[in-house]
Parts: C-alpha cells; sequence; structure tokens
C-alpha cells in the first residue's frame, strides 16, 4: 500500500467528504478522470492526491498503474485559525478559516483492470441454458 498526503488545504471536512466517499474503492485511473470534469475546485484538490499516489507507487513501488485502485480515503479537520473581521458602527466578527488534510492509500489488485470496472471488459461469448450446455451467442444487429 502506498500513502499520500496533503495538508493544511482550505475547505471544510464536510464539503471533501462528500467527494471522498465517492471515490472510495475506484480504480485510479476512473478517479483521475471523474475528478479532472468535475466542477469544484475541491476536485483538483483530490486530482492532485491521486495524481501523487499514483506516481508514488509507480515510480517508487514498481506497481502497475492500470491496477490501482483506492483502498482508503480519509479527510481529517486541521487547524482553524480565528480571523477579527471589522464591521460598521464599532462591530466585530470572528471567523474560523476552516482547513483539512487529505489522506489517501493506494493498493494493487492484480484481478481488476480498468476496462472491466466500468463494465466494458471482454465478455464470454456462451450463454448457458437451464441443462447446463454452453449455446454459442447470437449477435442481431
Amino acid at each position: 500500500m502506498v500513502k499520500s498526503c496533503r495538508r493544511n488545504i482550505r475547505g471544510y471536512v464536510r464539503k471533501y467528504n462528500m467527494f471522498a466517499w465517492h471515490l472510495k474503492g475506484m480504480p485510479v485511473d476512473e478517479a483521475l478522470i471523474q475528478m479532472r470534469f468535475a466542477r469544484s475546485r475541491r476536485s483538483y484538490e483530490f486530482f492532485s492526491l491521486l495524481r501523487n499516489a499514483q506516481a508514488n507507487a509507480v515510480h517508487q513501488y514498481g506497481m502497475n498503474p492500470d491496477t490501482l485502485i483506492i483502498d482508503n480515503l480519509r479527510v481529517l479537520r486541521a487547524h482553524q485559525p480565528k480571523v477579527l473581521r471589522i464591521r460598521g458602527k464599532g462591530g466585530s466578527m470572528v471567523m474560523r478559516l476552516r482547513h483539512s488534510h487529505l489522506i489517501c492509500r493506494v493498493k494493487e489488485n492484480a484481478k481488476l483492470t480498468n476496462k472491466a470496472w466500468r463494465g466494458i471488459g471482454p465478455k464470454s461469448d456462451t450463454k448457458v441454458m437451464a441443462n447446463d450446455t454452453p449455446v454459442p451467442h447470437i449477435v442481431v444487429n
């Protein structure tokens, strides 16, 4: 297993968890595609985290990049500095700037290929009937 981290990222844990729940268990290549086309600034953080984890797995440990899956993806709370906003008529407001940590673990799954995960991989060319005798599959155009 290969671990990759992004520390002290601006953003709330609750918002990052929406992406983390979506990506857990997904192949790294598919997750990179999903985050590449997501319209959010948070998706860039996950994209760079996953790309870094994939590069570490390939270059440092010699793993196959096609069989990498996301084993664990955690979002942790980081420091929250307080900022004083001065308002009109002598008023003030205290704001908390929320930060998060992203931690990703990637592992290699030997029986997984990217095409098989999407459902477009190789399929068997026979159907099994009720009496368990294989019959050639007929494709009608």
